[in-house]
């Protein structure tokens, strides 16, 4: 649940598609922010999780991505 209203959430390959179907190269992607909200230990607990699992299980469940791209030269 989201306070902002209702998403329609992407999967990560699907994304990764949708980046090179616009024209682009993914130069770097990083995913965050597991655990959004609730009590400190709890949200440093998703940040210890997040650390250790950045380039396996975070891109698969993390709310949060961050493309940095480059357009294909034609």
């Amino acid at each position: 649940h989201h306070s902002e209203g209702p998403h329609r959430f992407q999967r990560f390959e699907r994304l990764k598609q949708m980046i090179w179907d616009a024209g682009f190269t993914i130069e770097h992607c990083e995913t965050t922010v597991l655990i959004p909200a609730g009590p400190p230990w709890f949200i440093e607990l998703g940040g210890w999780i997040e650390d250790r699992t950045k380039n396996t299980l975070m891109p698969r469940i993390g709310l949060r991505r961050l493309f940095i791209c480059k357009r294909l030269e034609d």
